[in-house]
Parts: C-alpha cells; sequence; structure tokens
C-alpha cells in the first residue's frame, strides 16, 4: 500500500525545527522500534490539514527543550498499510497529528489526535523521556 511520495519538503516547510535534526521514515521496513532508544516520533500525514497544523505545533513546543540525545522521527503514514499500523502500535492512524514517545524500542506514551489542550501532555511526555534517555 505504501505510495511513493517525498514529504521530506512539507516536513521541511512546516517544522519549527532544524530539518535537518530530524530523521524523516518513509517505509516500515527502516522503522525498528527495538533499535529506539528516545524518540518522538510523530507520525504525519501530507494530505492532512490537521497534521501540518500539529508538525508546527508540535516541533515548536520540542524546539523549547534541551532534546540532547532525544531522536525526533517523522514517520509517514502514507508508508504502512493499517495492518502494519496495527502491529508496529496497536491502531490505525488517521491523520490527525498523533506523536508517540519511544523508549528502549517500547512505546510510552500516546497522543492521538493533537489538540491545543493537548500540549501540556506532549511537554510532560517530552520531559519524562529527556530525563530517562540518559540512562
Amino acid at each position: 500500500m505504501a505510495i511513493e511520495a517525498d514529504i521530506g519538503p512539507i516536513v521541511q516547510k512546516h517544522t519549527e525545527l532544524p530539518f535537518e535534526r530530524l530523521r524523516i521514515v518513509q517505509t516500515p521496513d527502516i522503522l525498528r522500534l527495538t533499535d529506539i532508544r528516545a524518540a518522538v516520533l510523530f507520525v504525519f500525514a501530507a494530505w492532512s490539514g490537521p497534521s501540518t497544523v500539529a508538525l508546527k505545533r508540535v516541533t515548536r513546543l520540542l524546539s523549547t527543550l534541551e532534546r540532547g540525545l532525544l531522536d525526533v522521527i517523522i514517520l509517514d503514514n502514507d508508508c504502512m498499510s493499517g495492518d502494519e499500523m496495527v502491529q508496529l502500535f496497536g491502531h490505525v492512524f488517521h491523520g490527525g497529528g498523533d506523536t508517540i514517545w519511544i523508549r528502549k524500542g517500547r512505546v510510552i506514551a500516546e497522543v492521538i489526535a493533537y489538540l491545543p489542550a493537548s500540549e501540556p501532555s506532549i511537554l510532560k511526555h517530552t520531559k519524562e523521556l529527556l530525563g530517562d534517555s540518559t540512562n
């Protein structure tokens, strides 16, 4: 089901973090959760207005923090089938600007479908992950 389209230019246009600081993943084969030590993973749907707004706002929040060893991964929503999403994350994403925190290969927190009211949770989860990323 993978759709071949480079999301890089759209991400670069809407991120509030330096583009070179992001890792863009457009094939599920290279996303190995078990290899991730500490990361914020943002599921980006290029066709979704809410996802584009969420990318800008989430990366703006992340830009206010000292990110240290924390990876910031932008995962192309359209590179995975629904079955692959369920296999990796337990559910299907619908382009709402979903954010996932991963520590030592495991999902430790999620914010599904970004809303402005979720910003305190985004900061809290990121700070918790940063506090543990030195271990």
